[in-house]
């Protein structure tokens, strides 16, 4: 029976399977960012003053998801209450049930 899977803040040290994944992700939904952009989220998930977050899903010592989270915008304010975008991705490897979301 596979490992439960251990979930956790992402930490820095996390970059470059979190970018692995986060590629993944940005091809299975036929984004294309720059460079720049992906940057610019690594930055806002370590600043206390942004409220974006991410948790990453670990088995074995490896990342094999991501969840990045962003609260939702009321008429240009943000609404800490309340989360409206979520993005998540698994490794394909990480089990039959994974998949994007």
């Amino acid at each position: 029976m596979p490992e439960q899977p251990l979930i956790r803040d992402v930490q820095p040290t996390d970059r470059e399977e979190w970018q692995d994944l986060w590629e993944q992700y940005l091809v299975f939904y036929k984004a294309n960012l720059p460079e720049d952009t992906t940057n610019f989220l690594w930055r806002r998930i370590f600043d206390d003053d942004d409220p974006v977050s991410c948790v990453v899903a670990e088995v074995d010592g490896v990342v094999v998801g991501i969840t990045t989270t962003s609260p939702s915008q009321t008429r240009g304010r943000r609404d800490r209450s309340a989360t409206s975008r979520i993005s998540s991705w698994t490794r394909p490897s990480a089990g039959p049930e994974s998949a994007g979301a």
